[in-house]
């Protein structure tokens, strides 16, 4: 307990030290040399960015040695920061001289006095801004707590830099900057640059990205129901109003026996669909369970008759085959009388790192969900299917049990560039964020289902409600104090464990302050308002806890209802 707290505190003071500084240089070194202090094992700090067209460049060394490890690897086109920054998101090396990867760097490596290395990468929502590279001279280091503790740095680093007003210009400073002798304020300030993503890096690829075959890649498959003829008052399951109100069946919370009896209770209430979220492991440890969604799904489906369904979301990428996913949705289907909405992710590191394939970088998930969504649509027209795109494969594949109204598919999107991709594949779009702009970007799509007519835009948001002020406060901080981390941190961390060291600073005042909590329902009305306004036709709250869930239902969920849809268009 005593070192938590220790950690806790230099955490803090390197937050200070960091968001204190008001220059890309300034930040920059403090970065570099806090992370020596403050990461268990390091005895040495880069920062490598990336720039257009491939370019790489260290622009902050603790030391020469440390600079000429980056450099070396910047030449030789091979090494754990130029992984990181292009392919593989975190890279660990506990036995340089023996690790096989990189023989090359190794090798001089070695001849340098480096034992351990470690590569994290730098990213802000969906754009790589590049790595932040740690080196050992002992063997042996950066074990799982260095990493969970290098992982939480890195985003505290990311933040000063954007706070700096860093994030935005980066690449364009990269662009401008001229070659020559380091100086300035940046002391160990490297020039040393490579043009394209490195050649070698193909064959190292993160293992889910070998699985690549020549074929089909970005070809829209066939299959996909043909309802942009429905307005999203005529969908199955859901009432004819504008707003619509769902109920969020939370895994982490409750087991699968609890999880049954609310989704009764919630459609009896009066909410218009229930979503369920699909986890491996909760987000912390108080939480408390994981069952698993499917199952739960079928058992819901059943226990139910009207309210809309939907998984909210499964990432059908990498702890799922496509082609299973496929055949899951059309037996729920079927199931719940064409109640269900197929809603599809890239994932989380939490839920997605136990079958052993590793991480991939974000621009990997998103073509593998892409492909994914390809797969399940061809499918679900009930053909023999035979696939070979880059990243899966599908044989002779045949889903048997096909509903009749088929299963729409909303895709989570965060940014342009995915709606650019999902748009014209999904029906329905999902976010964790009422932006206006993400309605606006997906109806300016060509060949996209237009939101508040053919599809829905389908938002989510915690509350806690609850009697007692402070219990809610409280319970909403002791569960779902990671929700503020944003997905920068959420999507990466891949332990519990981590989302506890990434949360430690998080007061329950913090939380207070972005989770409305307590009896007052016209806070909870005022905080889902903000969807509606972005344009979202439909927004499912999450009431937080298992503690208290029955009461919320039977005491809170119909006024609050009434409430919603009083104010709501």
């Amino acid at each position: 307990m005593t070192e938590d707290r220790t950690l806790a505190a230099r955490f803090a003071e390197l937050s200070s030290d960091m968001l204190g500084e008001s220059t890309e240089a300034l930040t920059f070194d403090v970065v570099v040399r806090r992370a020596v202090q403050l990461i268990p094992g390091c005895d040495g700090c880069s920062i490598t960015l990336r720039g257009r067209r491939g370019r790489v460049e260290t622009v902050a060394t603790t030391d020469a040695t440390t600079a000429e490890l980056d450099a070396l690897q910047y030449s030789l086109r091979e090494g754990p920061c130029v992984d990181a920054a292009f392919e593989e998101g975190t890279v660990v090396v506990r036995d340089v001289p023996h690790d096989q990867r990189w023989p090359h760097w190794s090798a001089r490596a070695e001849e340098l006095g480096l034992g351990s290395a470690m590569a994290v990468r730098l990213h802000a929502g969906t754009d790589t801004l590049g790595a932040l590279n740690l080196y050992s001279r002992s063997r042996g280091n950066f074990d799982g707590e260095a990493v969970d503790i290098a992982l939480i740095y890195a985003a505290h680093a990311t933040e000063a830099m954007s706070k700096a007003r860093l994030v935005t210009g980066l690449q364009a400073a990269l662009e401008s900057r001229h070659s020559g002798r380091p100086g300035g304020a940046l002391r160990h300030h490297l020039r040393a640059r490579v043009r394209g993503p490195p050649p070698d890096l193909q064959r190292l690829q993160h293992p889910a990205a070998r699985r690549r075959r020549p074929g089909r890649a970005g070809a829209r498959p066939a299959g996909r129901p043909d309802r942009r003829d429905r307005t999203t008052s005529q969908l199955i399951g859901y009432p004819r109003r504008m707003t619509r109100f769902g109920y969020t069946l939370m895994t982490e919370q409750s087991g699968p026996k609890e999880l049954v009896r609310y989704a009764q209770a919630a459609e009896s209430v009066g909410f218009d669909f229930e979503v369920m979220s699909d986890h491996y492991s909760p987000w912390v440890t108080e939480q408390g369970h994981a069952p698993y969604a499917w199952t739960l799904l079928g058992a819901v489906a059943q226990a139910t008759s009207s309210v809309g369904l939907m998984t909210y979301v499964t990432c059908p990428t990498l702890r799922y085959h496509p082609a299973v996913v496929a055949q899951k949705a059309a037996t729920a289907q079927i199931l719940a009388d064409g109640r269900f909405t197929l809603g599809l992710g890239s994932g989380e590191n939490l839920n997605e790192h136990v079958v052993g394939e590793g991480w991939p970088a974000v621009q990997d998930r998103q073509a593998m969900l892409r492909e994914a969504v390809e797969i399940i649509r061809e499918l679900h027209t009930g053909e023999l299917v035979d696939y070979r795109g880059e990243y899966f494969q599908v044989d002779s594949a045949r889903i048997w049990d096909l509903p009749d109204e088929g299963v729409e598919i909303g895709v989570a999107v965060a940014g342009d560039r995915a709606i650019e991709q999902f748009a014209p594949l999904a029906d329905h779009l999902v976010g964790v964020e009422p932006d206006a702009s993400l309605v606006d970007d997906w109806n300016a799509v060509d060949g996209a289902a237009q939101i508040g007519s053919q599809a829905r835009a389908i938002g989510q948001i915690p509350i806690c409600w609850d009697p007692d002020q402070e219990a809610a406060v409280q319970r909403a901080h002791e569960q779902f104090r990671w929700f503020g981390g944003g997905w920068q941190v959420n999507a990466d961390l891949p332990t519990p464990a981590g989302f506890a060291g990434a949360t430690q600073f998080v007061r329950p005042e913090d939380v207070a302050e972005s989770i409305p909590c307590g009896p007052d329902l016209d806070a909870i009305v005022e905080a889902v308002s903000a969807y509606w306004k972005a344009g979202f036709t439909d927004v499912a709250v999450v009431q937080i806890g298992d503690e208290g869930q029955d009461e919320f239902l039977a005491k809170a969920a119909e006024p609050l209802l009434e409430k919603l849809r009083s104010a709501a268009p």
